[in-house]
This record gives C-alpha cells, structure tokens and sequence, in this order.
C-alpha cells in the first residue's frame, strides 16, 4: 500500500490507543496515519457532491 500524502510505504501497526480491535497504516516516510474510519470517511466525502455556494457581490 503507497500513502496517498508522499506516496511512500505504508506498514500495518496495531495502535491500541487508536482502535483496540483494528489495525492502522501508517507510512514510515511521512508519518500519515490511515485506519478504516479514515477510509470510510474518505469514500464518503468522495462521493459527496458539493453545492456551488454562492458569493455576495
């Protein structure tokens, strides 16, 4: 798995602290955490369609 941020290599961790029942990735060149609540926010907010807002003029 390539991180997203620097394209670097990501590494399985277990991070209790983060989710005590899941693994995380983490990229041992930035330092970018990914766990599956990350992912699944992402792929919501991708496939989000934003609303023009509009500007006072």
């Amino acid at each position: 798995m390539t991180c997203e941020r620097c394209q670097g290599l990501m590494v399985e961790e277990w991070r209790p602290d983060f989710s005590p029942e899941s693994y995380i990735w983490r990229c041992i060149n930035c330092g970018a955490i990914t766990d599956p609540l990350i992912e699944h926010n992402r792929l919501l907010s991708q496939r989000m369609v934003k609303q023009p807002t509009l500007s006072a003029a």
